[in-house]
C-alpha cells in the first residue's frame, strides 16, 4: 500500500498538488484541485457536493471541507442528504482543524484560524476565526421519542436494542 501512496504522491506533486496521507474522502471524484495546493495530514473531503481548490491553497491538518449535510427536521433526516458546493479561492489559507460547511465559498486571500468552524462565506483577504455555533432556529419535533419511553437498556441515540 505504501508504494501505490508513494507513486500517487509523486504524480500529484508533479503537478504541484501534495496531499500528505491520511486523507479521508467520500470518492475523490468531486475534487478540483488548482495548482499548487498543498494539504497537510488527517484532512477529510466530504465530496459529494463539490469542492473546488483554486491556485496557492495551503491546508492545515485536521481540517474538514464537508460538502453534505440533512435536514434540519427530525422526520426527514433519515429520507435523503442535501449536497452543497464548497469554494477556496486562490492564496487562502486553512489553519488546522478548521470545518467548513456545505455551501461556504472562501474568498480570495482569506485566512481561516485554526479550529475555526465556517458556516458562511468568508470575504476574499479578510481573517476570521473561533467557533461560529449558535442558535439559528427553533422547531417542534413531534417525531422524537422522550428518552423516558424507550426500553430499559436503550439509549435514543443507539441502533440496536440490547437486552
Amino acid at each position: 500500500m505504501s508504494g501505490v501512496w508513494t507513486n500517487a504522491a509523486r504524480k500529484t506533486q508533479a503537478l504541484g498538488i501534495t496531499v500528505y496521507p491520511p486523507f479521508y474522502t467520500h470518492h475523490g471524484l468531486g475534487i478540483a484541485f488548482g495548482e499548487p495546493v498543498f494539504v497537510n495530514q488527517g484532512c477529510t473531503f466530504m465530496d459529494q457536493g463539490g469542492i473546488r481548490l483554486g491556485d496557492g491553497i495551503l491546508i492545515g491538518p485536521k481540517t474538514d471541507l464537508i460538502s453534505t449535510d440533512y435536514p434540519v427536521e427530525g422526520a426527514q433526516r433519515r429520507e435523503f442528504i442535501t449536497l452543497a458546493p464548497i469554494t477556496i479561492e486562490a492564496e487562502a489559507w486553512l489553519g488546522a482543524a478548521v470545518s467548513v460547511l456545505p455551501g461556504v465559498t472562501i474568498g480570495r486571500g482569506a485566512v481561516v484560524g485554526a479550529g475555526t468552524v465556517v458556516t458562511r462565506g468568508v470575504p476574499p483577504s479578510a481573517l476570521v476565526t473561533g467557533a461560529a455555533a449558535f442558535e439559528r432556529k427553533r422547531w417542534e419535533d413531534r417525531t422524537m421519542v422522550p428518552a423516558a419511553a424507550l426500553p430499559p437498556g436503550r439509549s435514543a441515540g443507539a441502533s440496536v436494542f440490547i437486552p
